[in-house]
């Protein structure tokens, strides 16, 4: 009796877990086709690329006026912050205080370049009210509505910040919270 009970046992744990590695492979085939083929190719920035990709492009501000941005001049004499954010995003809620706050100490060393990832105005403006030192002359305040800025630099999380060093060629990408007190 003991020998059918532990054979049973045995060919009921590997049915389950034929079960499971199935599973886990057509979960991983369903993630590939969402994701589509080009998932793990990630493009590789380089400070000059993405300088022209914003050269190349008309931006517009917070109010959807046109604002010229030259960031290849700035880009050789200090480095460039571009903060991607929304009013949506908790976590780019929480960091705004010490983002102001770095560039305030940093205003004249560096450019700060805040990117609105919002799908609509009015929350943006909406959201302005409760910061309105976002809307000083600390930052160039761009509006991605058309998502252009997003895809070119791989955004797959929200805040994400690029620094552009006049000293590298390549970038830096933090996808998360930045520790602004320690930058």
């Amino acid at each position: 009796m003991n020998l059918k009970l532990s054979l049973g046992f045995l060919a009921l744990a590997g049915l389950v877990t034929i079960g499971v590695m199935n599973h886990v492979e057509i979960r991983q085939a369903i993630k590939q086709v969402a994701d589509g083929p080009n998932t793990a190719i990630t493009k590789e920035l380089t400070k000059d690329g993405v300088v022209q990709f914003f050269k190349s492009q008309n931006w517009y501000d917070y109010s959807s006026k046109t604002i010229d941005l030259d960031m290849q001049s700035a880009s050789v004499q200090k480095p460039i912050y571009l903060h991607l954010w929304a009013s949506w995003c908790g976590p780019c809620l929480n960091e705004i205080p010490e983002l102001i706050d770095f560039a305030k100490k940093n205003k004249d060393s560096a450019l700060f370049v805040l990117i609105s990832l919002d799908d609509s105005q009015e929350e943006l403006v909406k959201f302005l009210k409760s910061f309105p030192e976002l809307s000083s002359e600390l930052f160039v305040k761009i509006w991605d509505f058309d998502k252009k800025i997003s895809k070119q630099l791989d955004v797959d999380r929200l805040p994400m910040t690029v620094i552009l060093d006049p000293q590298q060629s390549q970038i830096r990408s933090i996808r998360s919270v930045v520790d602004w007190k320690n930058l």
